[in-house]
């Protein structure tokens, strides 16, 4: 139980990190969006909105994190997703009903809108993803957030960066 505290606690703290780092200030006042309709990594639906994706960073922690954001100036990443599975859990249909949130899965939304924190369980829905060898990660995610608002997210050939 302790090593599984612990555990989590690691996570949480590079996930963190990774959230300020990803997070920052834009000195010129610029926004940092460029989302462009078409993007090669798709687009996540939020609800009744089509959202493209234009950058993918993947972390390998004690979880394996995908961040996406239709953002591709990284020091201002205002609107981004983040998933995340445990390593026993890659390669599985995981039905966010039946798993700990934050132990189990990881799933953080947020926009200048809305934001959904790790903290709060998804209501039902499924996650997928899988690492392919050591360039690309296949990430399937459909979800209802807290509320009844509906993610959806599909890719099978995302570039590990």
């Amino acid at each position: 139980m302790v090593n599984r505290l612990k555990r989590y606690q690691y996570s949480l703290i590079a996930l963190l990190a990774v959230l300020f780092t990803a997070t920052g200030c834009v000195e010129n006042g610029g926004d940092g969006t460029s989302p462009s309709g078409n993007s090669s990594y798709g687009s996540w639906q939020f609800g009744d909105e089509s959202v493209p994706v234009n950058m993918v960073r993947t972390y390998d922690a004690a979880q394996f994190v995908v961040l996406l954001s239709p953002l591709t100036d990284e020091t201002n990443v205002t609107t981004s997703v983040i998933i995340g599975l445990k390593h026993e859990l890659l390669g599985m249909d995981v039905d966010v009903e039946y798993k700990f949130h934050n132990d189990d899965y990881l799933f953080v939304y947020e926009d200048p809108q809305y934001y959904y924190s790790q903290h709060t369980p998804l209501e039902s829905g499924t996650i997928y993803i899988q690492q392919i060898g050591d360039s690309r990660v296949s990430v399937d995610v459909d979800v209802v957030l807290q509320g009844g608002k509906p993610f959806r997210y599909s890719n099978q050939n995302l570039p590990m960066q």
